[in-house]
């Protein structure tokens, strides 16, 4: 260490002291420079291809064929979203209907959207069990229309259907049953909403950073995007891999001092790959950050997968470092919509979701997810597809879509 350090003296000796702390600075600042333009690769490129697209819009002759593209689209929604020859409702009847003359209105009405979907064509939009058990969903929302799980003083019951919901998904996808929770959610995107409000609530209390930024693959749900711009938190998207799941080495390069989450999907929309949740978990714990799995769309589908005996890989709490899954009951759960299931591993990272104000005039507020009042005919309507499916139907139904 001596010789260095003489060596390193002799050869700055032509320098005087400012000049070497000045090249030091200097070399400092160029070099996060540099590392700042290399880890903004990507969104240059983003923005220079936007650019580009919008100035060969507005050239002589694409222009033209761009506003007439925008005018088909426009007549074909105008076909698809109006009813033709249909009474309107703009302003209220002088004289109100009779409740028998609503409800042929409102018949007609479903006949006509009936059509679209009772052949069972449209992806991606109705999950259906059949409608013997769709009948069972309505008469759980009705029979609980009126309730309210803001008030579970007034309304136990519902509290108790809202627990077992989240109890029997937890355990489903390999949750401890001593520590791990949940809540309830509208759907899919709510559960991603308060995911991302949760991790960054967690790391503004921890000061773990002031500038929060969470890690997806380009095919994770556009509501990650959302919650990015609900929440103040950017959203560093990664490239896939050759066989479209998550590129880990690109994942591993984004990560820096201000990433509070590193988020899978299982599976992802687009293509139906599942990313290899054990690499991000592992990932994530290394970092000591969180791993949030985005199970909405095979929630209730991959257990079942792998008890049938498919090569399923590992996406659950059984996979450590996981530390929250969202599922969505509304999906292949068979609930009405809308309802989804969003799971944390631990009570105390949970209570980074909550709201809670205690000064205002009218009392305390408080609620777990984004609305104050919320259905709880739905949260009904989940449990009874839940424990009418029971093991069995999930498995009937399962090995159905693998046929």
């Amino acid at each position: 260490m001596s010789a260095l350090r003489q060596t390193v003296n002799e050869s700055l000796k032509r320098y005087d002291p400012f000049q070497i702390v000045l090249i030091s600075a200097g070399t400092v600042v160029a070099a996060y420079t540099i590392g700042k333009i290399a880890s903004n690769v990507s969104e240059f490129k983003e923005a220079a291809v936007r650019a580009a697209f919008d100035l060969a819009t507005k050239l002589p002759g694409v222009k033209g064929q761009v506003e007439k593209g925008k005018n088909d689209v426009r007549e074909l929604l105008g076909k698809s979203l109006v009813i033709p020859n249909d009474q309107k409702f703009f302003s209220l009847p002088l004289n109100g209907l009779s409740h028998e003359e609503v409800l042929a209105k409102m018949q007609q009405w479903h006949d006509h959207d009936a059509a679209h979907y009772d052949r069972g064509m449209v992806s991606g939009c109705i999950y259906m069990a059949d409608k013997h058990h769709d009948s069972l969903n309505t008469a759980a929302y009705s029979m609980f229309s009126l309730t309210n799980p803001l008030h579970p003083n007034v309304f136990p019951t519902v509290r108790k259907f809202e627990t077992e919901v989240i109890q029997m998904t937890l355990r489903m996808l390999g949750g401890d049953p001593d520590t791990a929770c949940g809540t309830t959610t509208s759907g899919g995107t709510e559960s991603l909403l308060m995911a991302i409000k949760t991790y960054r609530d967690e790391a503004f209390a921890k000061g773990k950073t002031r500038y929060p930024e969470i890690i997806v693959p380009v095919t994770a749900h556009a509501a990650f995007d959302k919650g990015g711009q609900y929440f103040g938190v950017k959203v560093v998207h990664v490239p896939l891999g050759d066989d479209y799941a998550v590129d880990m080495k690109a994942m591993r390069r984004a990560i820096n001092r201000n990433t509070i989450l590193l988020v899978g999907s299982a599976p992802n929309f687009p293509h139906g790959i599942v990313d290899p949740i054990s690499e991000i978990a592992s990932l994530a714990k290394e970092h000591g950050i969180g791993c949030h799995v985005d199970c909405c769309l095979g929630g209730f589908v991959l257990p079942f997968f792998k008890a049938l005996g498919h090569p399923i890989p590992a996406f659950d709490f059984s996979v450590e470092g996981v530390t929250s899954i969202s599922a969505d009951t509304h999906k292949y759960g068979y609930a009405a919509k809308g309802t989804s299931i969003l799971c944390f591993k631990t009570r105390a990272l949970r209570d980074y979701m909550y709201f809670v104000c205690s000064e205002w005039p009218g009392g305390v507020y408080a609620s777990p997810t984004m609305p104050g009042s919320r259905p709880g005919g739905l949260i009904a309507s989940a449990w009874a597809s839940m424990v009418s499916m029971g093991m069995d139907g999930y498995m009937t139904k399962a090995n159905l879509i693998l046929k």
